[in-house]
């Protein structure tokens, strides 16, 4: 058997052992926050190993490009800041997953995703100027986050509840990972995509014009490419 060929078999392990620990962390996750859940859920979506691990496995190819190879010493970056920048995706990237799960499955973005989603964009923004001996990185993705987030606030007033407080809350997040472009490259992708998933559901029946949809998975999907392929 080749080198390629034992690789590929170990990362096709390793996303499934990272899907089942991913899915355990989700079902602690709506333990935690049970009161706010639609519906309890009594067992596990047959569909959301199995997507997670081709997620999982799906990042783990770019990464590596990303990278040049090698998580450990990624040839993209120079620099302890700029690795730290680099590593600081991983975790991103898994929150991002996370919260596409939960907002598909329960229509719902959990504070304790988001938070520390956004906590990870201000540690890799600081990164970033540390590794361009600047302030411009960090300056650009405050500002993207305060205006994501104000701009999507009036979206939620204004829709009455059509974009959730979670929504807002994630794109202040990803404003700090994304800076303004990209922010914004990513949320008129996101209400694409949301808008054709919408119609179809409803030319299907299967929603009511009132009925609650997730915008999450529209946003958080093309924020993974941006990061990890710098498309937008």
């Amino acid at each position: 058997m080749t080198n390629n060929s034992t690789f590929f078999l170990f990362l096709c392990a390793l996303s499934i052992l990272f899907a089942e620990a991913t899915s355990r962390c989700i079902c602690i996750l709506y333990r935690r926050n049970i009161a706010l859940l639609p519906s309890v859920p009594t067992q596990v979506p047959i569909f959301r190993r199995p997507l997670l691990a081709l997620g999982f496995f799906l990042c783990a190819k770019l990464l590596l490009a990303k990278a040049g190879g090698s998580f450990l010493l990624p040839a993209v970056t120079t620099g302890v800041p700029g690795k730290a920048a680099f590593w600081l995706l991983i975790p991103g990237v898994f929150l991002l997953l996370v919260i596409t799960v939960t907002d598909f499955e329960q229509r719902l973005i959990f504070d304790d995703t988001t938070l520390p989603l956004a906590i990870l964009g201000l540690a890799q923004s600081i990164a970033l100027s540390c590794a361009a001996a600047s302030y411009a990185p960090l300056l650009k993705n405050l500002f993207a986050a305060v205006a994501g987030g104000l701009i999507f606030l009036a979206l939620a007033y204004l829709t009455r509840g059509g974009v959730g407080g979670g929504d807002v809350k994630l794109i202040a997040a990803l404003g700090l990972w994304l800076g303004p472009e990209r922010l914004t490259a990513v949320v008129c992708v996101g209400f694409f995509i949301g808008g054709l998933a919408a119609l179809l559901l409803l030319l299907t029946g299967q929603k009511k014009r009132k009925d609650a949809f997730a915008y999450g998975p529209c946003f958080t999907l093309p924020a993974i490419l941006a990061l990890l392929t710098g498309i937008f």
